[in-house]
């Protein structure tokens, strides 16, 4: 960080009710995921959640836990990572396979009908679901998504020109020579995460907690050795032709520091015929974690106006 910058301290927070729930796990093709739904016994439509990667975890998104006085809320990792298990198949690391992995995880949870909520990597599997099952999503919360490959990489590589000279050379150096394992790679890293995924520093504990449980093998095999460059089987994906045929409500977020930049944002928002946004002022990629009770506040109102349209 520079010299300007202070480290953001976590919102002192009331303490969480706590909602009945329960937690187990689900078989999908290549093993089991776990699962955790939160408000068993609250009557709206439910929200399932997507969660970012490929090989992240649900564990950072406890936040929405708050809106399940309203509706059950259900989380799951996605096989590979978190609680989850892990298996040794690298040919089982595609979007298709993650694809029927929600559904398989929908019908297991017997859940007809529910809102989508999808982050990043998550927002594509959401988006991709939807026009799978479009008879059974209410409506999608897309944050921060990755719908784009090529305007993922020109918006992270536009804010690695910002980074000091010293570390975009490292991160650079180091992409062309393929030590992206080394440590001078991972430090250059971490001064553009500090930057545009975490705005709270010293991470707090579920960011922490989310970084020991992710699968760095699954994410090198679908996305690539960093933010900066896609190699994987994801390279060149683009499903942005097809978010007019999107009948729902559709929320769009992102944190004004986020890796995805505010104009790409609202470049998505007028693909979409039925779209709002909102950028959380004092955040990166991850609002949920950074401004947890606004962010909370925005989801709950969209997913209440969501449900309002359903009954028109």
């Amino acid at each position: 960080m520079g010299k300007a910058e202070k480290a953001r301290e976590p919102e002192q927070r009331k303490p969480r009710e706590t909602y009945p729930s329960e937690e187990g796990f689900v078989e999908v093709e290549g093993g089991k995921v776990w699962y955790k739904i939160v408000g068993t016994e609250s009557k709206g439509t439910p929200l399932l959640t997507l969660h970012g990667g490929p090989g992240g975890s649900s564990g950072t998104l406890v936040a929405l836990e708050a809106l399940s006085d309203d509706r059950p809320i259900i989380f799951y990792d996605q096989l590979g990572a978190g609680n989850s298990d892990r298996p040794e198949d690298d040919s089982l690391w595609t979007l298709n396979r993650y694809i029927d992995e929600v559904e398989a995880v929908r019908a297991a949870l017997n859940i007809e009908n529910f809102h989508l909520f999808g982050h990043s990597w998550g927002g594509l599997l959401a988006a991709e679901y939807s026009f799978r099952e479009p008879h059974r999503v209410q409506s999608l919360f897309l944050s921060a998504p990755l719908l784009s490959v090529q305007r993922w990489l020109a918006d992270t590589n536009e804010l690695k020109q910002l980074l000091p000279e010293s570390v975009r050379e490292a991160i650079e150096r180091n992409e062309r020579a393929g030590t992206t394992n080394s440590e001078e790679y991972k430090e250059a890293s971490e001064e553009f995460d500090r930057k545009h995924y975490c705005l709270v520093y010293p991470y707090p504990e579920v960011v922490l907690n989310a970084k020991k449980v992710q699968n760095n093998k699954i994410y090198e095999i679908m996305w690539g050795p960093s933010e900066f460059s896609c190699t994987g089987n994801l390279a060149g994906y683009d499903i942005t032709g097809k978010l007019g045929d999107v009948e729902v409500p559709v929320f769009l977020s992102c944190g004004r520091h986020d890796e995805v930049l505010v104009r790409t944002l609202e470049y998505y928002r007028n693909l979409f015929k039925n779209a709002k946004m909102h950028v959380f002022e004092e955040s990166a990629h991850i609002p949920y974690v950074e401004e947890p009770d606004l962010y909370v506040e925005v989801v709950r109102n969209f997913l209440n106006e969501a449900d309002q349209s359903g009954h028109d």
